[in-house]
């Protein structure tokens, strides 16, 4: 048997570091984008945040995000209550307390006039200042405070800090931090800007609605990642992420690279400088990505978009086969993304059909949410439907969907089940 010799070359590509990194990128929607921006700019000194009204950490920003009441009057009041034991305080001290606890506005604060109060009830001021005391010293830390300055500061001494730069920050430097101006509040601290940021980030954490939430249960609210807007027979595509364009690279720790002379802190800079120079990068080739895709897919589905028609049968690979991508590019743009257009606002990923129904008779996921949508509407609220009710009646439709099927796209609606459905007499 003789020895052959053979030469084989193989041609693998392979994706270097760089290019995970960006794809990972891909995947983010735009709220887990700005939590990663906003990590890497407490971390990085080259990446400087310019500010804007939409992402400020500041008293505009608490203020424009929570000006509707958050909490019900009722058992806000419950709330308080049940923390006094209203045995140990007088017939006066009590009249004043419900009195207070009356006055709160929408955010858990008290901001009306202490003489007014003590006028209208026709007691001292030292008592109603003194009642007020107690009140403050009650959970949710902040409650009763008169405004956000005071409100951190109840909750920072509530948590045992002292610390002396973080009480100057939020007595003075509020506004500068909802302006985004770290450079003015370094200099009046004397701190670092790393510090800065920090200390800000901190801040931005706090909570500055006392009673958010009280008496209600907690939602969840879908910030769409794209808009789609049909504007003279053309869609207009835009990413709802304004605030992407307020993070670049920071001049003055550029030139300060650029001086260096120890060659340690000049390569600590470099390292920096490149990952934010990636980042933004990346973040701009993600745009463009999603951009494309979505375009796509209102091209492929534009008579669901317009109100025309239902969906038609679409797969990933139609889009990656139209704009010469890999399909898992395509996977990555959609992935936890959700669009907003006239209609509403959906996952991307539902625009796709899912298969789902038997007998060449294929429904998407959009078109079996809209009919459990419509089975909850008309069923009867003494005796609503249970999820086998609903895929049982899903199956008149031919269409296969499982009990538990039923339910994990139920509660993606939100949809309460059938016994919190029901209306008892």
């Amino acid at each position: 048997m003789g020895i052959e010799q053979r030469l084989s070359v193989e041609c693998n590509c392979l994706l270097n570091q760089t290019q995970l990194q960006s794809l990972e990128l891909l995947v983010l929607n735009n709220m887990e984008l700005q939590s990663l921006l906003e990590s890497e700019y407490l971390e990085n000194p080259m990446l400087e945040y310019t500010g804007s009204k939409s992402a400020v950490m500041g008293e505009e920003r608490f203020s424009d995000l929570r000006d509707i009441p958050v909490y019900d009057r009722q058992e806000a009041g419950v709330l308080i209550k049940e923390q006094l034991n209203m045995e140990i305080y007088t017939k006066a001290e009590q009249r004043v307390m419900n009195a207070l606890i009356l006055c709160l506005d929408g955010k858990g604060y008290f901001t009306e006039s202490i003489d007014d109060i003590a006028e209208l009830l026709q007691v001292d001021t030292k008592l109603v200042m003194s009642c007020l005391d107690h009140l403050k010293e009650l959970e949710p830390a902040g409650i009763f405070a008169s405004d956000l300055k005071e409100c951190l500061l109840i909750q920072l001494h509530r948590l045992g800090i002292c610390d002396e730069i973080l009480e100057d920050m939020i007595t003075y430097h509020l506004e500068d931090i909802s302006k985004g101006r770290i450079g003015t509040i370094t200099r009046a601290l004397g701190i670092s800007s790393v510090q800065t940021k920090k200390y800000v980030e901190f801040i931005k954490k706090m909570e500055p609605v006392p009673l958010a939430g009280v008496g209600m249960q907690k939602s969840e609210y879908i910030v769409p990642d794209i808009i789609c807007r049909k504007r003279d027979g053309k869609w207009e595509i835009c990413m709802n992420d304004e605030w992407v364009g307020n993070y670049e690279i920071n001049d003055y720790y550029v030139r300060m690279y650029q001086r260096a002379e120890d060659e340690e802190l000049k390569l600590y800079f470099k390292k920096k400088l490149d990952k934010a120079r990636f980042i933004i990068n990346s973040i701009e080739q993600r745009r463009r990505t999603i951009l494309k895709v979505t375009e796509q897919i209102l091209d492929a589905q534009a008579d669901y978009f317009e109100g025309k028609g239902g969906l038609k049968p679409l797969k990933m690979e139609d889009i990656a086969s139209a704009l010469g991508i890999h399909v898992s590019t395509v996977s990555r743009a959609i992935r936890n993304k959700y669009m907003e257009y006239s209609g509403g606002i959906l996952a991307m990923k539902d625009v796709f059909v899912s298969g789902v129904g038997t007998g060449g008779d294929t429904k998407s996921v959009i078109q079996i949410k809209e009919r459990i949508r419509n089975l909850v509407e008309e069923e009867s609220k003494k005796v609503p439907l249970s999820d086998q009710r609903i895929s049982e009646e899903l199956k008149k439709d031919k269409i296969q969907l499982s009990r538990r099927g039923v339910a994990k796209y139920r509660q993606e609606m939100g949809i309460p089940s059938s016994m919190e459905r029901q209306e008892r007499d």
